[in-house]
């Protein structure tokens, strides 16, 4: 009778870590800054853990904001610039970082402001249709990422906000390319 209860809780107790390893991915250090006045427009940095199998991140979605969309930051001239990216792709067992300066979740026509402390839903759909859903605090509006804003950039983090401001007008419209 006990090894039978010792199986059963053994079992029992597996049950997570089975759940996750059926997903293509993961999520960790998920994080957004407070909104900033009446911005209709915010952002959600994270890591993206690689599965057993590489995949391909092609749409976010948070009820937060009316539209969430893949983005990265490319030069365009001597002006770095951000741009939504159709697809994304995880390699298998690697880490693909979503930073300031790099690839992130661009938040557009927010339904509500983000508050410091608070937490909300984002969800990652892969293009085989696989959802993995997460929640992003929200931190300071100080705060560079869990690599002490050493992200895609390297050093370069102390231009990102001169950037983005640099291309407010794609923010404005609520990312429309021009």
């Amino acid at each position: 009778m006990r090894r039978l209860l010792l199986f059963i809780a053994l079992f029992l107790l597996s049950l997570p870590g089975l759940a996750a390893a059926q997903e293509p991915f993961s999520v960790s250090d998920a994080w957004a800054r407070p909104s900033m006045g009446a911005a209709q427009s915010g952002a959600v940095f994270l890591t993206v853990n690689g599965g057993s199998q590489e995949v391909t991140l092609a749409g976010a979605q948070t009820p937060v904001a009316e539209r969430a969309e893949l983005h990265t930051h490319q030069m365009d001239g001597a002006v770095m610039r951000m741009r939504q990216v159709e697809s994304i792709d995880i390699p298998a067992g690697k880490q693909v970082f979503f930073a300031p300066g790099g690839y992130h979740i661009m938040l557009f026509g927010m339904k509500q402001t983000l508050e410091q402390g608070e937490r909300f839903e984002v969800t990652l759909e892969t293009g085989g249709g696989e959802r993995v859903t997460f929640e992003a605090e929200v931190k300071s509006a100080s705060y560079m990422g869990p690599q002490n804003g050493q992200g895609h950039m390297g050093n370069q983090d102390h231009m990102m906000d001169r950037d983005h401001m640099m291309d407010r007008d794609h923010m404005m419209q609520g990312g429309q390319q021009n």
